[in-house]
């Protein structure tokens, strides 16, 4: 089998359909579908149930693993990690979508290239906005390759790319704390040797209103889970000996910036991480030139950059230098 999905599904009652049709609209043979069932209080898993029943195409086989708790986003792509047995694996979040031909257009590049670590694509947000490879070039192998990924902010997700099943089943989501994306990527970093980028929209990234990532319990999580990261990165660069720091600023801006313009977050309450936060973002300063700091910041603005988001970095800029982060004319 070539492909192995795992969908974790928890309280997506309104999305979870689009979601399987997308998957099933898909004109690609040869693959599982494993929905991960990790206890949610919605009628999510009873409508994937029913999805799974009334569908009769060969096409796709399709497992339903239940969870007998809610554990968590990790665990449910731990767990489903552990049952896929396809020669690739594809992350695919249950409120998010596939694009038309999105597996044709990532299995095009194997077929072209040969066994391939990863096949990396691009996103588009609600359907509407594109986001951009930083990456030109098809295909990278050995450093090349290493550094293309790691330097490259759309390859620090688990969603929107093949993985080979021998890397992914190497390494597993830390569970209990949120962006679990970026320490998982850091393992991926390790053990690839080659990359393909395919330059076709291949994922449909949805942004809902009503997202716990919006929430102040999300935000607060978010920034407290960043210590067990930050130290986590630490450890994955001094071992593969990484000495450049734009990988992990990038990294610390997600979070300095979020703090600082989360409105909703009592920042009394994280008044110890966010000074340890500010510490490291000053240490790691120093060894990132003034271009990859921009760049680093720029990565992060919502797109597409216009004068509202220019105000907006201007704001940023204003407000590190009052708490002494950086300095400039």
């Amino acid at each position: 089998m070539r492909l192995s999905i795992i969908i974790p599904v928890y309280n997506v009652s309104d999305y979870i359909i689009p979601c399987l049709d997308s998957v099933v609209n898909q004109r690609f043979d040869d693959m599982e579908c494993i929905l991960v069932d990790d206890r949610g209080s919605d009628d999510s898993v009873a409508k994937a149930q029913r999805y799974i029943q009334n569908y009769h195409d060969n096409k796709i086989s399709f497992k339903l693993i239940h969870h007998e708790r809610n554990r968590g986003l990790s665990a449910a792509r731990n767990t489903g990690v552990e049952a896929a047995i396809g020669e690739y694996i594809l992350f695919l979040d249950s409120d998010d979508m596939l694009a038309e031909n999105a597996l044709q257009n990532l299995f095009h590049l194997i077929d072209l290239y040969g066994s391939v670590d990863i096949v990396q694509g691009i996103f588009s947000r609600n359907g509407t906005e594109n986001a951009k490879h930083m990456l030109n070039k098809e295909y990278y192998i050995g450093n090349e390759a290493k550094d293309a990924y790691l330097y490259n902010d759309m390859c620090l997700t688990a969603w929107n790319k093949l993985i080979k099943s021998s890397i992914a089943k190497r390494i597993s989501f830390i569970e209990g704390i949120i962006n679990e994306d970026n320490p998982w990527s850091f393992l991926v970093f390790e053990h690839m040797n080659s990359l393909c980028v395919c330059h076709e929209v291949t994922y449909i990234y949805r942004i809902t209103p009503n997202s716990i990532m919006n929430s102040p319990s999300y935000q607060e999580r978010s920034i407290k889970s960043f210590m067990t990261i930050y130290d986590f990165i630490i450890s994955e660069m001094e071992s593969m000996k990484i000495t450049r720091a734009y990988p992990l600023q990038k990294i610390l801006n997600r979070y300095v910036f979020g703090f600082i313009l989360m409105p909703k977050v009592d920042k009394a309450t994280l008044a110890p991480t966010n000074n340890r936060l500010l510490q490291l973002y000053k240490l790691n300063m120093k060894y990132l030139s003034l271009r990859d700091f921009f760049v680093s910041i720029a990565l992060y603005l919502p797109f597409p950059y216009n004068a509202k988001y220019s105000r907006l970095l201007k704001s940023i800029l204003n407000r590190m230098c009052k708490l002494k982060i950086i300095n400039y004319g």
